[in-house]
């Protein structure tokens, strides 16, 4: 609960606290007229406190959630425990005989002789209480308003791919298959009564948020985007993660054979046949972090001056498909050290059969099975430069 929604959920039992004491030597009728001076905002089912009248406080004592309360009829002709409706002021209060000696029935005719005007304060008292206690919005706001983006979208994806490109970072083509993919997840699907918002867009609001930086990925940028709350746009985020992350073993495997020889064709159509078995790449990237991390900050900082996590990606030269990759090591990092973290690094014969070996720079160390196709020379004499 907020300091601000406490203080004012205090202010308003203090209200109710000092009615209850003044009520001592009034009638019910007096107490309903105080309440309905206060200015107390209304219950969760809408009704104001300002609204109860002798005529209606049978049936809300009736209805009352305290357990004491549950004995009291709406005629008012049951017995109630005082101890069960609550604490009575230290001064105590009237009798019965007191009462209806003091009070006649033409003054107050919804007073049954059997129930003494100190319980009917006391359970209006616990009453209003409770009903203070249990509201959950003391001051509710107007909707707010909200004008999605989504129709541009949708609109792009027909007449401006640069724009859709540009939003979620790939082809409507492939968005479409990502959607049947991950749709059938049971992440977006559960019992309540409240559907939730159509796969589609729930990939649509991962996308943006992943495929922009800084202001442009926050929540509220967002779900002013989308036109949905910024619970939402939470809560997107990580069913399609996870729904994602579930096809993990799926995307990445090993190349059939059938995409090893159009690989090796690709390459030698750039090149020349004797380079044809070097038909996978290698090569690092940096993802920038919004912040510097708290644990070994300076080690996550990169060459171009940014925090960053490195990544090793080996794909296969044709069609840009990862096949294997390594990811976690700071941005400090050399790709040299972080290549040794990859499966083909470890495992090269998995992918790899005798005489084939994969493309990288000259960041990485030359082997048999790993090639540089243009290493800076130890010795610049060696290639007939001038030199001393």
């Amino acid at each position: 609960m907020s300091r601000n929604r406490a203080s004012i959920r205090d202010q308003h039992l203090e209200i109710l606290d000092d009615i209850y004491v003044s009520a001592q030597n009034r009638t019910l009728q007096t107490i309903v007229d105080t309440l309905a001076a206060e200015d107390v905002p209304s219950d969760r089912s809408g009704t104001s406190y300002s609204s109860i009248d002798s005529d209606s406080v049978g049936v809300s004592l009736s209805s009352s959630p305290r357990a004491g309360l549950e004995s009291v009829g709406s005629d008012f002709g049951a017995e109630l425990d005082l101890e069960s409706v609550g604490p009575l002021s230290e001064s105590g209060g009237e009798s019965d005989e007191e009462a209806e000696s003091t009070t006649s029935e033409d003054e107050q005719p919804w007073l049954i002789d059997r129930f003494s005007f100190m319980q009917l304060t006391s359970a209006l008292y616990i009453m209003l209480h409770t009903a203070v206690e249990e509201t959950r919005i003391f001051f509710p706001k107007s909707p707010a308003f909200r004008q999605p983006q989504l129709g541009l979208l949708e609109w792009a994806r027909h007449n401006d791919l640069g724009h859709f490109l540009r939003k979620l970072r790939l082809r409507p083509t492939t968005f479409d298959v990502i959607v049947t993919l991950i749709e059938n997840h049971q992440i977006f699907h559960n019992s309540s009564n409240s559907p939730q918002y159509p796969t589609a867009l729930q990939l649509g609001i991962f996308l943006v948020r992943v495929g922009h930086y800084g202001n442009a990925a926050s929540c509220n940028e967002v779900a002013e985007w989308a036109g949905v709350s910024v619970g939402t746009v939470v809560l997107s985020t990580k069913r399609v993660a996870l729904a994602l992350m579930s096809l993990h073993d799926m995307a990445m495997c090993s190349p059939t054979d059938d995409e090893k020889r159009k690989a090796k064709a690709f390459v030698q159509s750039k090149v020349c046949e004797s380079w044809r078995d070097g038909w996978l790449s290698v090569d690092g990237t940096t993802f920038p972090l919004f912040q510097k991390p708290s644990h070994f900050g300076e080690a996550w900082y990169d060459r171009s001056s940014n925090y960053s996590m490195n990544a090793q990606l080996v794909t296969l030269p044709h069609n840009l498909r990862i096949v294997d990759y390594a990811l976690g090591h700071t941005g400090s990092v050399h790709d040299s050290y972080a290549f040794e973290a990859t499966q083909i690094f470890r495992d090269h014969a998995l992918f790899l059969d005798a005489g084939e070996w994969i493309w990288a720079d000259s960041a990485y160390p030359i082997q048999d099975w790993c090639m540089a196709p243009f290493k800076r020379p130890t010795n610049a004499r060696k290639i007939g430069t001038n030199g001393p």
